[in-house]
């Protein structure tokens, strides 16, 4: 495995854990209606810093492992 694919992982795992724990992660603004969205979570924030803890990564790339990650462990 590369320093590439490593790092990725990395942001992955880190991802997912701010988003697990809803109610505690400092990126969770709160219910915006009924059902789970996207807008629950300050999203431009978390690529924000996300961006800063893996500057090799894109902010597309970032972005696209965050929705996933929303999609997979919340709005689900």
């Amino acid at each position: 495995m590369d320093s590439d694919e490593q790092e990725r992982l990395e942001l992955e795992a880190a991802v997912v854990s701010v988003v697990v724990p809803r109610e505690k992660s400092k990126y969770f603004v709160g219910s915006h209606g009924q059902f789970s969205d996207l807008k629950d979570f300050d999203t431009a924030r978390m690529i924000d810093d996300f961006s800063k803890e893996f500057p090799t990564v894109t902010k597309e790339e970032i972005r696209g492992l965050i929705n996933v990650a929303l999609y997979h462990h919340y709005l689900r």
